[in-house]
């Protein structure tokens, strides 16, 4: 158990948090643990494009062409499905190379900096 004394100075501590104020403060703070987006409230994450997902989501009820709101539904988290599952592919990618990095940096610590062979760019598209 705390005792008074500690109980005491925390609280006087606290109300010295140095958290975000402004809303833009705020909103940037939200995404602070953010690892791979695979369960975030958000579909579309700040470094993605809002067009993107509604173009991609557009070309599935046109392919689809749903009926009633059981169909609109399924067709909607369908496409939020996909655009969930590119966003893992693409994270998987860039583990997998950065993980051949640090394997490639392992390997290449004796070698000059001007020695060691770059790893390929990499290109995804949705």
């Amino acid at each position: 158990m705390s005792s008074e004394k500690r109980l005491i100075a925390n609280r006087r501590n606290a109300l010295k948090s140095t958290g975000p104020k402004t809303p833009e403060g705020k909103a940037r703070s939200r995404l602070n643990a953010l690892k791979h987006g695979l369960l975030a409230k958000d579909v579309v994450l700040h470094d993605e494009k809002d067009e993107d997902f509604v173009a991609m989501l557009e070309a599935f009820y046109e392919d689809c062409q749903p009926v009633g709101h059981l169909e609109e539904s399924l067709v909607r988290h369908l496409a939020i499905a996909e655009w969930r599952l590119n966003r893992l592919t693409r994270a998987e990618a860039g583990l997998f190379w950065e993980r051949m990095r640090q394997a490639r940096d392992s390997e290449q610590d004796g070698k000059q900096a001007s020695e060691r062979r770059p790893l390929p760019a990499l290109f995804f598209e949705n």
